[in-house]
C-alpha cells in the first residue's frame, strides 16, 4: 500500500508544486493559474443559478463592483480582474470562485449596516481568492482520491477499504477547510485595513453571521429541521466562535492604512427598495397563500403550516414535520388528460383516483412513492394549466395517522387557480424600507404594523443588528420590510 502511495505522491508532487501568492511558500496544485481561470469561468456561468441568477439593479452592482476592486487592487493578486455579482436569493451567503469570481447575496447584504462590513465581506471572499483555497482544496482531494485508489489496487482491499478512504479523505479535507476559513479572515481584514477600514469591521460582520445562526438554529430546533446558515450549512467551516477568537487576536494589533469616514446612513440608502425574501420571480407568500405573478397561479395550504419556497419545490409542512405537501413543476409535452398523465407517471395503479375539483384540469389519486419520509402512500395529483403541469405529493411520516390529512391534502391541490386581477398586488415582493426610530419607537411596536407573517421582531433586529434583544436609538434609521 505504501509502495502504490509513493508512486502516486511522485507523480503528482513534482510537477504540481507552485508558489503561493500570500504565503510565498511553495505547495502543492494540481493545475495551472490558465486553467484556474478556466474553471473559474465555467463554473461561473453554472452555479449563479442555483442563488437565483444576478439581481438586477445595476446601480447597486456598479457600487459592489467599485467597492471590490478597490480592496482586490490592495490584495496579493491585484493582476486578476475580479468579477463582482449580486445574486437574487434571501439566503445569507456569499462565496468566491477560483479566477476571481466573487458573489454575495442580497440576503447578505440586507442584513448589512455599513459600508465597511460589505468591505469585509467582500475581502474575506477575495482572500479565498488570493490564497487559491479551490484549487487547494482541489489538490488536495484529488490526490487523496488517487491514493486510496492506488492503495485499493495494491492490496485488493475492496469495497470496505474504499469506503474507509472516502471518510479519511472527506475528514482531512473538512479539517482543511476550516483552516481555510481562518485564513481568508484573516486576509479579509488585512485587506481592508489597507484600504483604509478599521480591521475590526470583520468583527462586526461575523457577529452579524453569529446572530442569524443562533436565530436559524432555534427555528431549526422549533420546527425539527436542519439549520441552514452562512458557513454553517456544511461541516467544512469552521463555527462562528472560532473564526471570532482568531480574528480578534490579530486584528487588534493592526493598522490601517488610512481612515476612512463612512456614512452608515449613506449605506443604508443604497439598500432602500432591496427586494427582502422572495423576488416576484421566485413567488411571494402571504400567511397560508402562495402568489406568482410570472405563472399567474395562487393556492392556499392549510392554515397554520410552514410554508419554504425552495429552490426545487415549493413545500408546505407541519410545525412538528409529520407531514408534508410538495409542488414541482414540469413541461407538459403531450395532448392528454389529466388522469392519463398521473397513470402514466404511476404504470402500477391508482387507489382512490379522482378528478379535482378546483378551477383547473386535476387528478388525483393515492399511491405508494418516495417522500420526504421515505417510501410512504402518498396523496398525489397533477393539475394543468397552460403548457405546465403542477404534480403534488401530501404525505405524512407515520402512514397510520396520515387519513385526517388527507382532506387537507385534497383542497391545498384544488386551491390551485390564476390570480385574480385584485391579487396581483399581493404577488409583489417585500422589500426593504427605511425609518427614523422615535423616543416611543420599540421593536414590538415596529413588529405590530410590519406585514411580516411570524418572527416579525426577530427579523428586524437581525437586519438591524440589534438581535436577540436590543432596541433602537431615537434618531437612527431603521430598515424595515414593507
Amino acid at each position: 500500500m505504501f509502495a502504490a502511495a509513493a508512486v502516486v505522491a511522485g507523480v503528482f508532487l513534482v510537477p504540481g508544486c507552485a508558489t503561493n501568492p500570500v504565503s510565498g511558500q511553495s505547495e502543492l496544485v494540481l493545475m495551472s493559474e490558465d486553467e484556474e481561470l478556466e474553471i473559474g469561468q465555467r463554473l461561473s456561468k453554472v452555479l449563479p443559478g442555483q442563488y437565483g441568477g444576478p439581481y438586477e439593479n445595476r446601480e447597486l452592482a456598479a457600487y459592489i463592483t467599485g467597492l471590490g476592486e478597490t480592496i482586490a487592487g490592495k490584495s496579493h493578486r491585484p493582476e486578476l480582474i475580479y468579477h463582482f455579482t449580486v445574486l437574487d436569493s434571501p439566503v445569507i451567503n456569499a462565496f468566491a470562485l477560483p479566477g476571481g469570481y466573487i458573489y454575495i447575496t442580497r440576503g447578505m447584504l440586507a442584513h448589512l449596516n455599513a459600508e465597511s462590513e460589505l468591505a469585509a465581506v467582500l475581502a474575506h471572499e477575495i482572500g479565498h481568492v488570493t490564497a487559491r483555497h479551490g484549487v487547494r482544496q482541489h489538490a488536495k482531494s484529488t490526490l487523496l482520491a488517487l491514493l486510496a485508489e492506488a492503495a485499493i489496487r495494491a492490496t485488493g482491499a475492496g469495497s470496505t477499504w474504499r469506503n474507509l478512504a472516502g471518510f479519511v479523505n472527506t475528514a482531512i479535507v473538512r479539517g482543511y477547510g476550516r483552516a481555510a476559513e481562518l485564513e481568508a479572515d484573516r486576509l479579509g481584514a488585512r485587506y481592508i485595513a489597507n484600504v483604509g477600514y478599521k480591521p475590526q469591521q470583520m468583527l462586526e460582520v461575523l457577529g452579524v453571521l453569529k446572530a442569524h445562526e443562533e436565530y436559524e438554529k432555534q427555528r431549526a430546533r422549533e420546527e425539527k429541521r436542519p439549520p441552514a446558515v452562512y458557513h454553517g450549512l456544511f461541516a467544512t467551516h469552521p463555527d462562528n466562535d472560532d473564526r471570532l477568537q482568531e480574528v480578534v487576536r490579530e486584528s487588534a494589533s493592526m493598522e490601517t492604512a488610512g481612515t476612512i469616514e463612512e456614512s452608515p446612513e449613506d449605506f443604508l440608502r443604497r439598500l432602500e427598495g432591496l427586494v427582502y425574501g422572495a423576488s416576484a420571480r421566485q413567488g411571494t407568500i402571504r400567511g397560508a397563500n402562495f402568489y406568482h405573478e410570472l405563472l399567474d397561479i395562487t393556492l392556499t395550504f392549510p392554515q397554520g403550516w410552514i410554508i419554504e419556497n425552495r429552490p426545487d419545490r415549493l413545500q408546505a409542512r407541519t410545525r412538528d414535520n409529520g407531514a408534508v405537501i410538495m409542488l414541482t413543476l414540469r413541461d407538459r409535452n403531450r395532448r392528454e388528460s389529466a388522469e392519463k398523465y398521473l397513470r402514466r407517471q404511476f404504470p402500477r395503479g391508482l387507489e382512490q383516483a379522482a378528478p379535482l375539483g378546483g378551477a383547473l384540469e386535476g387528478y388525483t389519486a393515492r399511491v405508494k412513492t418516495q417522500t420526504p419520509y421515505g417510501r410512504r402512500t402518498a396523496r398525489i395529483a397533477a393539475v394543468f394549466k397552460d403548457k405546465q403541469v403542477y404534480q403534488f405529493v401530501g404525505a405524512c411520516k407515520d402512514d397510520d395517522r396520515c387519513d385526517g390529512r388527507d382532506a387537507e391534502f385534497v383542497a391545498a391541490m384544488e386551491s390551485l387557480r390564476a390570480m385574480k386581477p385584485e391579487e396581483k398586488a399581493l404577488a409583489a415582493p417585500r422589500v426593504i424600507g427605511l425609518v427614523r426610530a422615535q423616543d416611543s419607537d420599540t421593536i414590538a411596536a415596529l413588529a405590530s404594523a410590519s406585514p411580516l407573517n411570524e418572527h416579525a421582531a426577530e427579523k428586524i433586529r437581525l437586519l438591524n443588528a440589534l438581535y436577540p434583544g436590543g432596541e433602537p436609538q431615537a434618531g437612527r434609521l431603521l430598515k424595515v420590510p414593507k
